[in-house]
């Protein structure tokens, strides 16, 4: 069975690393700002897989614009995403095959403080102190290094003239916290410290999880898209020359045997077989 490859005209497809994209709502930010690119046709982010697939005019934009537009937006972009025997581009920050963790695209981890309301606590504070300024000392690791990443994401968000969850976040927080601070300095009063740091807790906890989430599916994904064998026989002159399957060319002429693995998609145009597509159907039989 042979195949070749072929493209519509003035239209090509890309897909792009987007490290960085650490929640689901982050999908339509990406979308709407590489689609507003010139010569972009369409655009499809993937949080989970770190994605995004552009389809666009090669007449009017390139791969190497839009890898470039993905770092201005805020993410990280190492190039194509491909397998690892494909892809030549490795990320600057980190060895070629390096997997990164749930915990190394966070940050950081969850951290946990409860106020004394909370857990309907009786005991005086330490040192004399009153309860607030006991709940505002207790307060600023968590606000002032946990909660970090929510206002970091929040700026990034604003200089994009979007609005999402980590805007969300930031506000809430920022509001209760900084509302309490000033309730201490003038006196103390009623604060609203614990709630504050319990939202962080919560959200990060949640975000913790879509972090352990992902990575299992981003190695699962990594997994299937390095079943592509990491050579190509093609036929060039007659002659079957075994080549590496990224240095396959559109309108090459590829030969593939019974029992091997087909590199790349194309077109059948002489032969007949069976074919195992359970890596993309999840069915047993070919």
């Amino acid at each position: 069975m042979a195949t070749s490859i072929n493209t519509a005209s003035q239209r090509e497809s890309v897909v792009l690393e987007v490290g960085g994209m650490q929640f689901a709502s982050e999908k339509h930010k990406v979308e709407s700002f590489l689609g507003a690119q010139v010569g972009v046709l369409s655009v499809d982010a993937n949080p989970v897989a770190q994605t995004a697939t552009a389809v666009f005019d090669p007449t009017a934009t390139s791969s190497e614009f839009l890898r470039e537009k993905v770092v201005e937006c805020g993410y990280h972009c190492a190039g194509e995403s491909l397998p690892d025997h494909v892809c030549v581009m490795p990320h600057p920050e980190r060895e070629p095959g390096e997997r990164r963790s749930p915990h190394a695209v966070m940050g950081h981890g969850s951290h946990s403080k409860l106020g004394r309301d909370l857990l309907n606590f009786e005991a005086a504070a330490p040192f004399g102190m009153r309860d607030d300024v006991f709940a505002l000392i207790l307060s600023l690791p968590v606000v002032l290094w946990s909660s970090w990443i929510f206002f970091e994401g929040a700026v990034a968000a604003v200089r994009r003239r979007t609005l999402d969850m980590m805007v969300l976040v930031a506000v809430a927080i920022a509001a209760g916290w900084t509302y309490s601070v000033g309730v201490t300095l003038t006196g103390g009063g009623e604060v609203f410290y614990e709630a504050a740091v319990m939202l962080t807790v919560f959200v990060l906890l949640g975000h913790w999880f879509e972090m352990r989430a992902r990575g299992g599916a981003n190695e699962a994904i990594r997994t299937l898209m390095d079943l592509a064998p990491p050579t190509a026989v093609v036929l060039r002159d007659g002659e079957e020359v075994e080549i590496p399957t990224a240095d396959v060319a559109v309108d090459d002429l590829l030969l593939v045997r019974p029992g091997s693995r087909i590199p790349v998609d194309g077109l059948v145009v002489a032969g007949e077989s069976d074919v195992d597509e359970s890596m993309v159907t999840g069915e047993s039989l070919p």
